[in-house]
């Protein structure tokens, strides 16, 4: 039997439908070519990866695009060999959607690689730097490698080879405070000035000091005496202007309070890639961050440098919400008893209450606004509450948008134009879906994980209320294990927890417009479509929140 997917990876169906979103997969390399010169100065990898299906070739799997100007840091995998992915990003590059690891983008890689002998031990080859595998990992590479996965998983199964760093050895380029041997990640309340460590934390503020550092308001839940001391109506001077000489509004802190917070530098390339790619509540990796006593604060702050061997290596990793790190599960847990413990302490407290300090912060009346633009700001706020109360949930669409029954939407265009519709008859009653058991006995898959293009129109939808169609996730309690007490206890409305907005409704479909077969005069076969978050940020390019 195959195992299941390790925690923390998506399949390959699912990962590709995560545009413009980072995930973790692992396949069978189905299609590959060599390292090769890019069209610039770079080199790249390509190979298409696929989890099921693998005998169909390199339809409908995922195709990786790995650039990097040194060749030997190129994952180089061979036609069947397995290969493993953490932080590969996918989006549209050159038309199609791929996983694509650009030159300033760290993706670690591991292949599995199984020699001609069936009896030999597979071979790992792994990028410098990439962590630990996990049992569960290994099994799974095991078993879609299609060696026994009874066999034990340690590190003795593989024989384990490290590509060589392509300068000078890994001791050689260890920062020489950090002592040999001894692991770098460190909680905040264990930190000391002088070192370089990891940090997994949580992005409490964010502030653009100049084009090249950006500053990153962190936290563990842990305290650290040498920190700033935030007081618990501590406003927000601290942004770059420490003493509060500017004369800006203040922002209120947003927490967490007293000495939990430290404050990271970040240089390039580092600070460049936080502005596209992090924002405040994210969790992130911090690598190799120099603990050091800030020039003007005189309290420990931390610092991320560009690396001297690596200048492009970016050490600012963001965190899935799916991540099944126990370093990741321990955070999350001490940040929602932190919060309870505060709210607690203070009753009718919504000091990390996102969605209540926007809120306030929207209905708060500008006061350095002249008497003409205050009554053009109460005009244009009487204009958007008229229009909220309009029976229509919908926004205005131009009339000419509103087609006949069988033309097709103008604006809804699909992913892959060059896909031939199916009809939903066709789609419901695919030959795939009936199966043959050992014994003999036929039966009907409920599903299968295909897709399919088709005309449709939409006939129906649920829920009833347009507002109904995001629901609130509630992402840290999600990320404990569904048997973590912590997760399951509490007020919902807490405070300290982070929620997001998904989209999740349900369309009922019918055949509809040119290029498919279907009774044009009868009725005609309906269909329903689960859309989720993901689906329905692509079909409506906007956000739930």
């Amino acid at each position: 039997m195959t195992p299941s997917i390790p925690p923390g990876f998506d399949d390959i169906q699912t990962a590709l439908s995560k545009q413009n979103r980072v995930v973790n997969v692992i396949g069978v390399v189905v299609d590959a070519l060599s390292p090769r010169l890019s069209g610039g100065s770079s080199y790249v990898s390509t190979f298409t990866l696929k989890d099921n299906d693998i005998s169909s070739g390199y339809l409908n799997g995922l195709k990786i695009r790995y650039f990097n100007n040194d060749e030997s840091f190129l994952p180089a995998p061979q036609h069947e060999d397995v290969v493993l992915l953490r932080q590969i990003k996918v989006r549209t590059y050159q038309g199609a959607i791929m996983g694509v690891c650009s030159q300033v983008d760290f993706t670690p890689w591991i292949i599995f690689s199984k020699h001609s002998n069936s009896n030999s031990i597979p071979q790992i080859t792994m990028r410098p730097g990439t962590q630990d595998l996990t049992s569960t990992e290994k099994s799974y590479a095991l078993a879609l490698m299609g060696v026994d996965s009874t066999i034990s998983t340690n590190h003795q199964t593989f024989q384990v080879q490290h590509v060589a760093a392509p300068s000078l050895p890994r001791a050689a380029i260890t920062m020489p405070n950090a002592p040999r041997g001894k692991p770098k990640f460190s909680l905040i309340k264990d930190l000391t000035y002088g070192t370089f460590v990891d940090l997994i934390v949580q992005v409490v503020k964010t502030f653009p000091e100049d084009y090249q550092r950006f500053l990153l308001y962190v936290s563990d839940y842990t305290q650290n005496k040498q920190l700033f001391n935030y007081a618990l109506n501590e406003g927000g001077s601290r942004d770059g202007d420490e003493y509060g000489y500017l004369s800006r509004s203040k922002r209120d802190w947003p927490g967490p309070y007293g000495q939990m917070t430290l404050q990271v530098t970040l240089w390039e390339p580092h600070s460049h890639y936080a502005r596209q790619n992090i924002k405040e509540n994210d969790f992130v990796l911090l690598q190799n961050v120099n603990i050091k006593t800030g020039r003007m604060s005189g309290v420990m702050e931390g610092s991320l440098h560009t690396d001297r061997h690596y200048p492009e290596k970016i050490q600012v990793v963001p965190i899935n919400d799916n991540d099944s790190d126990e370093d990741i599960k321990k955070l999350v847990r001490r940040k929602l008893e932190y919060w309870k413990r505060i709210r607690a302490e203070n009753p009718g407290f919504h000091g990390n209450d996102t969605n209540k300090r926007k809120a306030a912060e929207n209905d708060e009346q500008p006061r350095n606004l002249s008497k003409r633009a205050r009554k053009r700001l109460a005009e244009q706020k009487k204009k958007q509450l008229a229009k909220s109360k309009r029976d229509e949930d919908q926004p205005e669409i131009a009339t000419s948008a509103l087609g006949k029954r069988d033309q097709l939407n103008y604006y809804v265009r699909a992913n892959d134009p060059s896909v031939p519709c199916r009809s939903i008859s066709d789609i419901l009653s695919n030959e795939s879906h009936t199966n043959m058991s050992p014994d003999g006995i036929e039966y009907r898959l409920p599903f299968q994980n295909l897709r399919y293009k088709a005309s449709v129109r939409v006939v129906d939808f649920f829920p009833p209320k347009l507002e109904d169609f995001a629901v609130q996730y509630d992402v840290e309690r999600a990320m404990l294990s569904d048997t973590d007490s912590s997760a399951n206890s509490g007020d919902e409305n807490e405070s300290g927890s982070r929620k997001l907005w998904e989209w999740r409704f349900c369309l009922l479909v019918e055949d509809a417009g040119p290029g498919t077969h279907y009774n044009h005069n009868g009725p005609r076969e309906r269909m329903k479509l689960y859309v989720d978050n993901h689906e329905a940020v692509f079909l409506l390019r906007l956000d739930a929140a």
